[in-house]
């Protein structure tokens, strides 16, 4: 009996190091993911101060108030702004959708709010 018992053992030891060993992986990618997104991100925020200074420097502040007064010009911008707030909820959701997945593969968790992530219809 301990002969049949023995090898079931190993497969299943075998099994749990390398769910062990893909779980760190999944984490090491999402810590990579996440320090990749931060560096994006506080360089685009740069980009962005540095345009915004030269735009400044180059436009004077009645004339681009005057411009964005326009009716055309003004509805496009709030477009626009629509546009990026669904492209970022996208990206959130994503993200986030990542990281619960990868805290199931490692069995942490992380706090939520109590609310699944997307609805069960």
């Amino acid at each position: 009996m301990s002969k049949t018992h023995q090898p079931v053992t190993g497969i299943q030891t075998g099994v749990d190091d390398v769910a062990r060993s893909l779980g760190s992986l999944a984490e090491s990618s999402l810590h990579l993911a996440e320090t990749t997104a931060e560096v994006m991100e506080r360089e685009l925020a740069l980009v962005i101060r540095l345009s915004q200074r030269v735009r400044d420097q180059v436009l004077s502040a009645d004339l681009l108030a005057s411009a964005r007064e326009q009716p055309i010009p003004a509805r496009f911008r709030q477009d626009a702004h629509d546009i990026v707030d669904l492209v970022a909820d996208i990206g959130a959701v994503l993200f986030q959708s990542s990281i619960n997945f990868i805290d199931g593969l490692t069995g942490t968790t992380t706090p939520t709010s109590g609310e699944p992530l997307i609805p069960v219809l």
